[in-house]
């Protein structure tokens, strides 16, 4: 048996990456397989029983152990990621032709 799921979802995020960030990962790029990993543990919560609880009750399960620890600690490594690839653009400065989703954004933010 063979179960094609982490190639397919390794294929479809590196083609959201290449629109977004302007260029693919390799399949075995530690970071790449971070954020894979993170993605997957925020989709896993937002369908289920703790994100109901935490939507209604955000106070009381900051107490309370669960799911939902793991998937803010997920989207803080996303965003670092993002915050991480934005930089690089500003570094870059090729904002005057902009080649991916990040490179638009920063161009439309000087305007």
């Amino acid at each position: 048996p063979f179960d094609p799921s982490l190639p397919v979802i390794n294929a479809v995020s590196n083609v959201i990456c290449a629109l977004s960030f302007g260029h693919q990962f390799a399949p075995d790029d530690e970071n790449f397989q971070k954020l894979i990993k993170a993605l997957e543990t925020v989709m896993k919560f937002s369908g289920g029983f703790f994100h109901g609880l935490f939507v209604l009750f955000p106070r009381l399960m900051s107490y309370l152990p669960g799911l939902h620890k793991e998937a803010l600690a997920s989207l803080e490594v996303i965003t670092s990621f993002a915050k991480q690839e934005i930089e690089k653009h500003k570094k870059s400065s090729a904002l005057h032709e902009p080649q991916d989703f990040i490179d638009y954004y920063l161009l439309q933010i000087d305007k």
